[in-house]
């Protein structure tokens, strides 16, 4: 472990690094809910993102598209606040109608946006659309979204605490995945480094983050100790969409 970062976290769970190297941690404990933004190597905050009290209680889940827009979702809404850039607060709100329970966010490559909650379905928003698309994933629990540098898009189904699934879909994402692979655990968010070759993922029951091979999910490494129950991963540098 090369160090650790304690301040101005309250249950940090959604972890998610940008093409600058920020850190922004989803704090899911505070009320209202914040993001804490911590520049790269520094172990205080320089930035607290507050999202209002009356619709979000605590941040499960962070994303940043293209232009610097942040998107953050509670679990407890089926709202996804949108913070404009250089704003510290949301100018901005979208509704997704298929999930009452949202948790995970993520954008890819050409601003589309993709939600994942307690339906079991994943959900699309299109770049520039106000219509919502229910695409034909279905997961029994949401561990989380990431896409690579050509948007394909791997979707970790985190199931029952025992065993748990990845799978790679590719654009427009309304096919059978192109690769799956079971591990054991479960692991509540996932993230791809620079290379896409590899995926990690904070293995909760285990207490370790694990990292696996692509395309064959092959355990190539984890954690040895310092974690305790964790639930947030990123990756710097991160991989690029």
């Amino acid at each position: 472990m090369l160090g650790k970062i304690t301040s101005n976290l309250n249950g940090p769970e959604g972890l998610y690094v940008a093409s600058n190297g920020d850190l922004y941690v989803a704090n899911s404990s505070d009320r209202p809910g914040t993001i804490s933004v911590f520049k790269k190597g520094e172990l205080k905050p320089y930035k607290e993102l507050t999202l209002p009290g009356s619709t979000f209680a605590g941040v499960s889940s962070v994303a940043m598209d293209s232009r610097g827009k942040v998107y953050a979702v509670e679990d407890a809404t089926q709202v996804i606040c949108v913070i404009g850039v250089g704003h510290a607060t949301c100018t901005s709100t979208l509704n997704d109608p298929y999930d009452f329970y949202l948790h995970s966010v993520a954008i890819n490559s050409k601003n589309d946006l993709f939600a994942m909650g307690t339906s079991g379905t994943l959900d699309e928003l299109p770049a520039g659309s106000k219509k919502w698309v229910e695409l034909p994933q279905h997961y029994q629990t949401d561990g989380g979204l990431v896409f690579d540098s050509h948007d394909n898009l791997l979707l970790n189904d985190a199931g029952n605490g025992s065993t748990a699934t990845i799978s790679e879909y590719k654009p427009p994402y309304k096919s059978a995945p192109v690769l799956s692979f079971n591990y054991y655990g479960q692991m509540l968010q996932i993230a791809l480094d620079s290379s896409g070759l590899y995926v990690w993922g904070p293995n909760y029951p285990y207490s370790d983050g694990r990292k696996y091979s692509l395309p064959k999910g092959r355990l190539v490494d984890k954690t040895q100790g310092a974690l305790k129950e964790p639930v947030g991963v990123a990756v710097d540098p991160a991989a690029k969409n």
